[in-house]
């Protein structure tokens, strides 16, 4: 992960590698399992945190996770192909932050509750491309 950070950070992406503030507990279960995944990062990102109950992934599927950060002019895009990932659809999480941060101001209010989403998704290998437009 810090070699990732380094990568981003040479392109102008303010990435940040701190172990130490994010926590993420999960237990491989045979059925439903308790997630509760924090972070409080300094910088760019308030501080959240999901809690609820995920299943194992099964759905099989490529996937293509795009991400853009615009700075001092120039569009940061980074595309992370997944060749092979497992998602799991029957997930039910709640999220938590500050009203007062960004997300909460958007959320108009301190959470989520009760949303199902994937979660959790499982894969062996997947690669980023990161491009710079001036």
């Amino acid at each position: 992960m810090p070699d990732l950070v380094a990568g981003l950070a040479q392109r102008g992406v303010p990435a940040a590698f701190d172990a130490r503030r994010l926590a993420y507990e999960f237990t491989p279960p045979q059925g439903p399992s308790e997630l509760y995944a924090a972070t409080a990062p300094e910088g760019y990102s308030p501080t959240w945190f999901l809690h609820g109950t995920v299943t194992n992934p099964a759905i099989p599927s490529t996937f293509l996770a795009n991400g853009w950060f615009f700075s001092h002019n120039r569009e940061i895009k980074m595309a992370t192909t997944f060749p092979t990932v497992y998602f799991d659809f029957t997930s039910t999480v709640a999220f938590y932050t500050s009203r007062g941060n960004a997300i909460g101001k958007l959320l108009g209010g301190n959470g989520v509750a009760n949303f199902p989403v994937s979660f959790r998704g499982e894969f062996d290998a997947a690669q980023m491309a990161v491009t710079v437009s001036p």
